[in-house]
This record gives structure tokens, C-alpha cells and sequence, in this order.
């Protein structure tokens, strides 16, 4: 009941936005243990994370289908080109990504924390139920897409 409730409520994106003025506005009350390399790995995440974002959306473009995380009833098209060889979820994963490193560039243990938190919500009220109409729509197709490639990674 509760699933069914939450799912496609809030836009990821708006998940992430709202999450980076957390970081922002929170930065100096939770600071993290600093690390050699810190800042190196944070910009090593936030640019994988631009990258797939980039990729992914070029890709749903192309393909002509909707790119609306709300709307995934109106598919047009089962996307299965890189980077979507990889993760079915190519665009959430880039968002984590980015989160991470913005996280770790900022030097935030609630950030490096939170993020997998957003990781299980958008698990458990986009993805999942994503699926589930995927399948319906596309059927077989998308069965034998779910057998060759991971969700996430």
C-alpha cells in the first residue's frame, strides 16, 4: 500500500536536487574525516555521473521515447544500447553517482551516508515498479533484457 503510495511521486531528479541544497546548506555541521585523494575520487564520481547521466538521456532521445521517470507507461522504445549494456538504470545511477561525489567534495558524512538511502527509495518507488510496467509493455523483450543485464552494476 505504502509503495503503491510513494511511486512515481517525486521526480528523481527533484530527489537529487533537493539533496545537493541539503548538502550545501549542511556542509560545515557534518564535515567528514578528510582522506588523501578525497578530491580526486569526488570529481572521478561526479564526472562518471555526468557522463551516464548525458549518455542516457542522449540515448532516450534518440530512441524517441519518453524520458519522463513519472510517465514510464508512455515507453516507446526499450533502450539497450550502451550504457544501458551495462545497468538498466544507467540515468539513476549517474545521479547517485554524481550525489556521491558532490558528497565527498564537499566533505559531507551525511551526504556519504544519505546516498544510499536515496539508492533504496528510488529502488523501491521507481524502479521496481518501473519494471513492472516495462514488462507489461514489452514483455519477452524486456524478460531477456532483465536476464543479460543488472539493474544497477
Amino acid at each position: 500500500m505504502i509503495v503503491k503510495f510513494f511511486q512515481f511521486r517525486l521526480p528523481p531528479p527533484l530527489i537529487g536536487f533537493l539533496f545537493l541544497i541539503f548538502l550545501f546548506f549542511t556542509r560545515e555541521k557534518f564535515p567528514f574525516l578528510d582522506f588523501p585523494k578525497r578530491e580526486l575520487i569526488a570529481w572521478y564520481f561526479i564526472f562518471l555521473g555526468i557522463v551516464l547521466d548525458i549518455t542516457s538521456i542522449y540515448k532516450f532521445y534518440s530512441g524517441q521515447t519518453t524520458i519522463s521517470p513519472l510517465k514510464p507507461d508512455l515507453s516507446k522504445t526499450l533502450i539497450k544500447t550502451w550504457p544501458y549494456t551495462f545497468s538498466r538504470n544507467p540515468m539513476y545511477l549517474g545521479m547517485i553517482s554524481l550525489l556521491w561525489g558532490v558528497s565527498l567534495l564537499v566533505n559531507q558524512i551525511a551526504g556519504v551516508l544519505g546516498v544510499p538511502l536515496i539508492f533504496l527509495y528510488l529502488t523501491i518507488f521507481q524502479v521496481k515498479p518501473e519494471e513492472r510496467i516495462l514488462l507489461e509493455k514489452f514483455g519477452d523483450e524486456y524478460q531477456d533484457y532483465k536476464t543479460k543485464v543488472r539493474r544497477w552494476f
